[in-house]
């Protein structure tokens, strides 16, 4: 239902070419597993949300959105509601592609504390703390606050970040964004 709510005509989008393709047919697999699995039911419209966005969006690597799934399947929905408001927070400040940063900021962050202190009239700053090092360990933030393509190959190198702090990146801004469903996407309701 929260696909049939979300999409114009279920035929039309399950007859997009990259579904019809060996990693379109695995992914829609991966996240339908996903979406039926009674312990995930709490994410499920965020598992449509993901199966929308991977089909739509042909820019983002199959192997990100795998990525994606998993960070998604694996992240409590309490971690989310405070990743969510987090992005809010450190969105203006994110560096990479089509990102317009405020010109005299810095990289974002993640200072559990002050996190915890900014967010405590929604959540209590135990959560916070909790659910930082839950996304922390699933990889949504990192010492690299940003990565630079090197030469025409696609090799990178790493940019500026903190010898022992981490980042808010660009990483975790487009696992947000593609979580959440854009009114960009085509065929969306």
């Amino acid at each position: 239902s929260h696909l049939q709510n979300k999409v114009e005509n279920i035929e039309t989008f399950f007859s997009d070419e990259w579904i019809k393709t060996e990693d379109g047919k695995q992914y829609s697999r991966k996240v339908f597993d996903c979406t039926f699995d009674s312990q995930l039911e709490d994410k499920q419209e965020l598992f449509v949300n993901v199966l929308i966005n991977g089909v739509k969006d042909k820019q983002i690597s199959y192997l990100e959105k795998l990525k994606y799934v998993d960070m998604l399947r694996h992240l409590s929905r309490v971690s989310l509601m405070v990743l969510a408001e987090m992005h809010k927070i450190f969105i203006s400040d994110v560096r990479g592609p089509n990102r317009h940063p405020h010109s005299n900021s810095s990289l974002p962050y993640i200072d559990s504390q002050k996190i915890a202190e900014k967010l405590s009239s929604l959540f209590h700053p135990y959560i916070i703390t909790s659910t930082i090092n839950e996304m922390e360990s699933q990889g949504l933030f990192s010492s690299t606050g940003e990565w630079i393509k090197k030469d025409s190959n696609g090799n990178y190198m790493s940019g500026r970040g903190f010898a022992s702090g981490l980042c808010y990146t660009d990483f975790t801004a487009r696992f947000v964004e593609f979580i959440t469903l854009s009114e960009q996407v085509k065929g969306i309701k």
